[in-house]
């Protein structure tokens, strides 16, 4: 037997554990990992990174373990002098940037017009709306005259004329005046859309708008923390941590690798160029870091980059710290995530499986273009038993070039938060064909002014399998599919603002003047839902096709219990057994049903199911 480690811990070779503390050097003992080998962790926070650079074996995996009280924290507790400067705020210096800051272990709020507390995070009044008279460069609220602040050299918040959000420096304003002046970018996507100027919503941040308990600043170039601590309270009374250490755990070039019963509070786990690894019965908390909440945005490190290839318009990202998992063949299950101030999860690579997870509070800051669980690069992904619940970005769950993937089983809702358009489920492009989603709970994408889709086959998707869901109380419509070859099938649809199944037919842009033919060997059958029909796009002269085949209106009264989410019918009704056909070979012999349901079924787990 080997002793080493502050606290005596051993490696015993004959089963192969390595068992350490919070008060030993895991980096060392990271180092010299061999195939076969685990690491078993003590209760304790850890405020340590390490680096994990190692390859087991399919006989022989590496294995780093935790349990019950076993924490990674990147809050680093800021016991210093602080001097009152005015009135109820204090201020000292922090030579360390701070991204994010607790007081007694809630999050404040960067300093914000208007005031939000951390509490306040999903209130849309916290948005105010630009008027009429706003254009590209300068917006226009009346409501900026009464505030009596002088705004210049604040960065403005702008979800406008977009699906993604977008920061701007404020260039002119002042004292009393209804309107700033924001610095433009020929080269940016922001442009106005065609919708109005006074459905547009902002916020601002900056040194000018700390004039609430709960809000801080921090200045990259004095380093100055400033605070106005709650509740009239002497920071000095008070247990102050701030973000320091945004990546707890760093897995780079791995295999046959398991990471597991580890917690993460203001920090959190990232692996890349992975395969065949394991992140299991985590808990990540305030995880993803933006870099500077104050400043414009900031664009990706060229590592970064790389891994977000598929879109060119992340150079106006500024969140540079993700909960990330990229390379091939690996599982990501019970994974609880809370309070991400990015995207909630991604990953990249083939043959992924991400299973039984629970992401809650995502995006919650609204910056950027805004994902709550993001799926890329070019290869299959299989999603099954996730509950996605309130995130802010446009898009819920992300597919984006991933071929034939398969999400089942997932509920997903509370969306769009604090954007516009996007879907809850999103695919995109050719390159996503094949895609399967099934018995799925979808609902309530709110999205913030306009737009807002449960399920949507975008940018000439091609032959999406979208069958056995309920899609329900989506601002705009339930299911839609451009592109063509789609199956959409026994799906149960009912409360969404516009139309519940949406199949655009013909388009004819307005640039080219050439036509453009959807959805031609698409077909819709054994649906149930309340409003239904095709959507014409530019030129509603142009001739349809006949796409529906066997649908039938919902009343919601046929459903069991919708408030406790059984979605069975009450009884064998007409119509219920007279479906047509799947579009695959169907080895029994019993009818068919209408709908996501049958009668007598057990009612399904849907969702992230809580393991004790």
């Amino acid at each position: 037997m080997v002793i080493f480690g502050a606290h005596s811990t051993s490696f015993a070779f004959d089963d192969r554990i390595i068992s350490l503390g919070p008060g030993d050097d895991l980096q060392q003992s990271v180092d010299n990992l061999a195939p076969g080998q685990t690491i078993q962790l003590a209760p304790g926070r850890y405020y340590q990174s390490i680096v994990i650079h190692k390859k087991g074996t399919p006989e022989k995996p590496i294995r780093i373990l935790g349990g019950k009280g076993v924490v990674f924290c990147g809050l680093n507790e800021l016991k210093l002098e602080w001097n009152e400067i005015r009135r109820g705020v204090f201020q000292t210096k922090v030579t360390q940037p701070v991204r994010q800051l607790f007081v007694n272990q809630v999050m404040m709020t960067p300093a914000r017009w208007p005031n939000m507390s951390w509490n306040e995070r999903w209130e849309n009044s916290k948005w105010p709306k630009a008027e009429a008279d706003s254009n590209y460069g300068t917006l226009v609220d009346s409501n900026l005259a009464s505030s009596n602040l002088d705004f210049t050299g604040c960065v403005a918040i702008l979800n406008i004329g977009s699906w993604q959000t977008f920061r701007r420096v404020i260039t002119k304003h002042q004292k009393g005046r209804d309107r700033f002046n924001y610095k433009t970018d020929p080269n940016s996507r922001l442009v106005k859309a065609s919708h109005p100027a006074e459905i547009d919503r902002y916020c601002i941040y900056g040194e000018a708008a700390l004039d609430a308990p709960g809000e801080w600043f921090y200045d990259d170039k004095s380093q100055a923390l400033t605070l106005y601590p709650p509740e009239g309270r002497n920071p000095r009374q008070l247990m102050i941590e701030s973000k320091g250490n945004p990546t707890g755990i760093l897995c780079q070039d791995c295999a046959y690798l398991t990471i597991s019963g580890i917690q993460f509070r203001g920090t959190t786990v990232r692996m890349k160029n992975v395969n065949h690894c394991q992140l299991e019965n985590i808990q990540i908390e305030f995880g993803s870091a933006i870099s500077n909440p104050f400043g414009p945005n900031t664009p990706l490190s060229d590592e970064l980059k790389s891994s977000f290839n598929a879109r060119k318009w992340f150079g106006e990202t500024s969140v540079d710290v993700l909960t990330e998992v990229f390379g091939h063949d690996n599982v990501i299950r019970n994974v609880v995530c809370k309070y991400s101030e990015g995207p909630g999860l991604t990953v990249g690579g083939k043959r992924n499986l991400i299973e039984n997870c629970l992401f809650q509070d995502i995006d919650w800051h609204g910056l950027d273009y805004g994902f709550g669980i993001d799926l890329l690069a070019a290869a299959p992904v299989t999603v099954r038993y996730v509950t996605l619940d309130h995130s802010g970005g446009s898009e819920g769950l992300r597919l984006a070039n991933h071929g034939a993937s398969l999400v089942e089983f997932c509920h997903l809702h509370h969306c769009g938060l604090r954007q516009s358009d996007g879907a809850i489920i999103q695919t995109s492009g050719a390159s996503s064909s094949g895609t399967e989603i099934r018995y799925n709970w979808v609902h309530d994408h709110e999205a913030f002014h306009w737009g807002g889709n449960g399920i949507r086959g975008d940018d000439g998707a091609r032959r999406l399998q979208i069958h056995h869901n309920v899609v329900w109380n989506c601002r705009e419509k339930g299911i839609v599919t451009k592109g063509d070859g789609h199956n959409i099938y026994n799906n149960t649809c009912f409360n969404n603002s516009k139309i519940d199944i949406l199949v655009p037919r013909n388009r004819l842009p307005q640039k080219t003047n050439e036509l453009v033919k959807q959805n031609i060997n698409t077909r819709v059958f054994n649906n149930l839902s309340g409003v239904s029909g095709s959507w014409y796009w530019e030129n509603p002269k142009l001739p349809p096709y006949g796409l529906s085949e066997n649908n039938r209106a919902l009343v919601l009264s046929e459903l069991r219990d919708i408030r406790s989410f059984d979605f069975r019918p009450t009884k064998r009704m007409n119509g219920t057994d007279t479906g047509q056909d799947k579009p695959t070979a169907n080895s029994s012999n019993r009818p068919i049903s209408m709908g996501a349901y049958d009668f007598d079924q057990p009612k399904p787990a849907v969702g992230y199911q809580r393991r004790n």
